[in-house]
């Protein structure tokens, strides 16, 4: 099965509920979260990441994102910088969004995630070329399709 088809599977109902809430976790703490450090640090915004490091639930995480966003703005970041914070932050909102609706929408946490990573890979390598951020994507993709093989026990 190839990524994009086994990953198509998420909201499809022919994955186990169980196995798709844990594939949102994978994405949501092991993507997400480690991303929106990565962006805080590339950016400048490091008197956040002792904050972000306590944060174990969805909508403080959200709250995290907004706070980091207003600091971009308020503190003068430049461009590139800025509209990498405030991408994060809308990222991170829809992705909660979809985790905390009443029918989760695992395929659209996959989407942000991965585009969370892009940010993040963009942010380090000093928003050069958007190369970086489509490029890990495509690995966050990967990753996810790991994560979901061996949540659903396939070799």
């Amino acid at each position: 099965m190839s990524r994009r088809t086994l990953l198509d599977l998420l909201g499809t109902e022919q994955l186990p509920g169980e196995t798709e809430m844990k594939f949102v976790e994978f994405c949501v703490w092991k993507q997400a979260h480690p991303a929106l450090q990565q962006i805080l640090q590339a950016t400048g915004l490091t008197d956040q990441i002792p904050e972000l490091a306590t944060v174990d639930a969805l909508e403080p995480l959200a709250d995290c994102a907004r706070k980091a966003a207003e600091l971009a703005r308020s503190a003068g970041l430049p461009v590139m910088a800025m509209g990498a914070v405030q991408g994060t932050s809308s990222e991170i909102e829809q992705m909660v969004a979809a985790a905390t609706s009443e029918t989760v929408d695992a395929d659209a946490v996959s989407f942000h995630a991965a585009r969370l990573i892009g940010w993040a890979s963009w942010s380090k390598n000093n928003f050069q070329t958007g190369v970086f951020k489509v490029t890990a994507e495509e690995v966050a993709y990967g990753e996810q399709l790991q994560a979901l093989m061996d949540l659903l026990g396939a070799k």
